[in-house]
């Protein structure tokens, strides 16, 4: 629901909405590809971007700050998505969760199969809506 943003629109909500959205998709995608084809799900951890740097105020303040200790360097997140597309034991990895150059466990919601499937159907839904046709 409100998965063009149009009511109580939250930034950050929005955000991690939008990147469990992309876990759901992998997940979806995934049984459907045929021979060497994958798609995984890649985080590759908290980067002091631009989206932290625009933070308000405090919480811009505390990022900084606690970014010292907990944000990784552009190189180490990129880390992660290399691992996952170069990796001899990423080879066999589809519909999965990476985290830190592995495979990890997401949140429920990323597990959630149905939740995936009824994703895919309103996004083919909302592109219609839109006028795109879907890809046969």
């Amino acid at each position: 629901q409100n998965l063009r943003g149009e009511e109580n629109y939250q930034p950050w909500l929005s955000y991690g909405r939008s990147k469990l959205c992309n876990l759901l998709f992998a997940r979806h995608l995934a049984p459907q590809l045929t021979g060497e084809q994958q798609v995984n799900a890649v985080h590759p951890g908290v980067i002091p971007t631009k989206i932290i740097r625009e933070l308000p105020g405090i919480v811009d303040y505390l990022y900084r700050f606690a970014g010292i200790l907990l944000f990784k360097s552009i190189q180490e997140g990129a880390a992660s998505q290399l691992w996952a597309v170069s990796h001899p034991d990423a080879k066999n990895l589809n519909g999965e969760y990476i985290a830190d150059c592995n495979p990890a466990q997401s949140s429920a919601l990323g597990q959630d199969r149905d939740l995936a499937r009824r994703l895919w159907e309103r996004s083919e839904e909302i592109a219609q809506e839109l006028g795109f046709a879907p890809r046969v």
